[in-house]
């Protein structure tokens, strides 16, 4: 299938592959977003910020975000990795469920709210996590690797964050790392 390709006023690059066999659309967006944007200081940042965005958008909360997605069997997945992250959406293309969760996703996009009860119970998560993987070998063995080749260059901290950086991370550190790397332009 031929790829379709523009850009938007705002900057945005649209690629489109047209399949009709399925009744269903894929919407991938991705920023240039990944945690190497993150310093020692901030390491955990962008990270918080992706998994954030779906917890609560646009007046609603993270559990009437879901229930919108469910209610049309919509399937909504973030990606993360060292230089980019971003949303995939996957829903069925009749007008009333693409709509809705279409919707749901602009609002994620759009509007993430960063509601401070859920960005402490998610650092509290992302804590326990990190304090569990440092009991493995394999995690202490992956750390001294990468601090060995990357050195102070950010590819060498964790994606999810160190210890010491996350417990400093603010509801305004999240929101001004959205709004400077995670826009349309």
């Amino acid at each position: 299938r031929p790829i379709q390709h523009w850009t938007l006023d705002n900057g945005a690059r649209v690629y489109f592959v047209e399949n009709r066999a399925l009744p269903m659309i894929d919407v991938s967006v991705d920023f240039p977003a990944g945690h190497a944007r993150d310093s020692r200081a901030t390491s955990g940042t962008a990270n918080l910020a992706i998994g954030l965005m779906r917890m609560g958008a646009g007046g609603l909360s993270e559990s009437e975000l879901s229930a919108r997605l469910a209610d049309v069997g919509a399937q909504m997945s973030t990606r993360f990795d060292p230089d980019r992250s971003g949303y995939q959406l996957r829903t069925l293309s009749s007008p009333a469920e693409r709509e809705q969760a279409v919707g749901v996703l602009a609002r994620v996009l759009r509007e993430p709210a960063f509601p401070e009860p859920v960005l402490s119970r998610e650092k509290e998560r992302l804590l326990a996590g990190l304090r569990e993987a440092d009991t493995k070998p394999e995690t202490t063995a992956e750390r001294a690797f990468a601090a060995a080749l990357f050195r102070d260059h950010p590819y060498g901290l964790r994606a999810a964050g160190e210890l010491d950086s996350v417990p400093r991370i603010t509801r305004d550190d999240v929101s001004a790392f959205f709004r400077r790397w995670m826009r349309s332009d």
